[in-house]
């Protein structure tokens, strides 16, 4: 919008790799540790609370499961929480095939942009 100088700003889906080298830095690691509770499990009905002896990296690719690219959904949400999220935002949509045919705009008012997740 010219008028008001403003222009649009694109921010990319986070990648695995990028969640793992995060948490590589010990006072990261320290802050969203309680949000990576998944546990041993990936499984959607077996979602628990995360035992002490997982490591940094399997905390994380079993959150990558839920979470996807969405760094706030990785590190400031529950994964309960994200499952909640998720499942409001699919039962938002009237047409969820339109979705994955790419039929629904990032300007469109019925746009569910926590469905859709970009990598480059």
């Amino acid at each position: 919008d010219r008028s008001n100088k403003l222009r649009a700003h694109n921010v990319v889906s986070w990648t695995l790799d990028e969640y793992l080298e995060a948490v590589q830095y010990d006072k990261l690691y320290k802050v969203v540790e309680p949000m990576l509770d998944v546990g041993s499990s990936t499984d959607v009905k077996a979602v628990k609370e995360a035992t002490k002896n997982e490591t940094e990296e399997e905390r994380v690719r079993q959150k990558f499961y839920f979470a996807g690219g969405s760094c706030r959904y990785m590190f400031e949400t529950t994964t309960a929480e994200v499952m909640h999220f998720l499942n409001e935002a699919v039962a938002g949509v009237s047409d969820i095939p339109w979705i994955f045919r790419g039929q629904l705009g990032e300007s469109s008012p019925t746009a569910v942009n926590r469905l859709m997740a970009t990598f480059y």
